[in-house]
């Protein structure tokens, strides 16, 4: 194959990979902001299985979001998004350890219980 058809193809390969990303960061920034407006839902009294668990992590987020530019139901959804990964990615492997692990590694304050 001609040289410059390789070039050719590697320039078009990276150009859309540039594109692609692009499209992702404008996909990202307009879900975060998206996000920050839904208003905060209840997460119930806290009473039975569900309610015990989904209450004490509502009101922890909104604990931690009165210190951040996010609202608590971004938090929230941030919060079963990182869930949702590991679990799918506990399907390949080790790969949801890793990824729960490099999420927990953002926390600014570090602390491991």
């Amino acid at each position: 194959m001609a040289n410059w058809i390789k070039a050719a193809a590697l320039f078009g390969g990276l150009s859309l990979i540039v594109l692609m990303l692009n499209a992702a960061g404008d996909i990202a920034d307009a879900t975060l902001k998206g996000l920050s407006a839904v208003p905060a839902t209840s997460g119930g009294d806290g009473s039975g299985l569900w309610g015990t668990v989904d209450h004490t992590i509502r009101v922890f987020l909104a604990d931690q979001a009165a210190h951040l530019a996010l609202a608590p139901a971004a938090l929230y959804a941030f919060w079963q998004l990182t869930g949702l990964l590991g679990l799918v990615g506990g399907f390949f492997g080790n790969a949801g350890q890793r990824l729960t692990w490099a999420a927990r590694s953002l926390d600014p304050q570090g602390d491991v219980e």
